[in-house]
């Protein structure tokens, strides 16, 4: 009765059926993934901080595309978008946690909303920041 986010460690359910009035209650709705350790697939960069490399910049925008997939699955393909600045490299083995919130809905379309979405280590220190926003109708 409810879209779950993908993976156990999602911290809210977000109703799937969404009419407008639903999207106004939406708004402040904060959620999360993670912890996740910071891996690169690829060896990572040679640039080194603190004796440990940095894991790629695409690794926080693949974790916030991920959480954003999650949530509104195929609408995300369609109309989604997502603009990330990176304030700060992730150490290679260090932990990263993907959070968003619901800022507002579109005045022009009733079904899109626009989110706040960040990155940030185990420290609270912000990452990366961004903006998205996405159709939640299904």
């Amino acid at each position: 009765n409810g879209t779950h986010w993908a993976g156990p460690d999602i911290q809210k359910t977000i109703p799937k059926e969404v009419n407008m009035s639903d999207v106004v209650n939406l708004i402040g709705l904060e959620i999360s993934r993670g912890p996740m350790q910071g891996i690169s697939a690829v060896g990572g960069s040679d640039l080194a901080t603190n004796s440990r490399p940095v894991v790629p910049n695409i690794f926080h925008f693949a974790q916030m595309t991920e959480l954003l997939v999650g949530q509104f699955q195929q609408n995300w393909f369609t109309s989604g978008q997502l603009s990330v600045r990176y304030l700060k490299p992730l150490q290679q083995g260090e932990e990263l946690v993907i959070r968003a919130k619901v800022i507002s809905y579109d005045d022009d379309n009733a079904e899109r909303v626009n989110l706040s979405v960040w990155c940030e280590n185990m420290n609270g220190e912000l990452l990366a920041t961004g903006d998205a926003s996405c159709n939640w109708a299904l």
